[in-house]
């Protein structure tokens, strides 16, 4: 069967909100970043200070988010 209601969940979706405040970049220990340069998202001017943010918060990610795998 293709696409009905027998159909096993093949993605998890998940959110993760960065603090993006002189406080919440302090405590993932990036306080030299300018609060104002990250809280627009898709600003190109500081996107080597976005992945910076993004890398350390990814840091934070770890398989206990995720639900157990299922077997295939």
């Amino acid at each position: 069967m293709r696409g009905g209601a027998a159909t096993a969940k093949q993605f998890t979706y998940l959110r993760y909100n960065a603090q993006l405040s002189q406080a919440g970049l302090a405590q993932i220990k990036l306080a030299d970043i300018d609060p104002s340069h990250v809280q627009q998202l898709d600003s190109v001017a500081y996107m080597p200070e976005l992945r910076r943010v993004g890398e350390a918060l990814g840091q934070q990610v770890t398989e206990t988010h995720f639900p157990k795998a299922f077997d295939c």
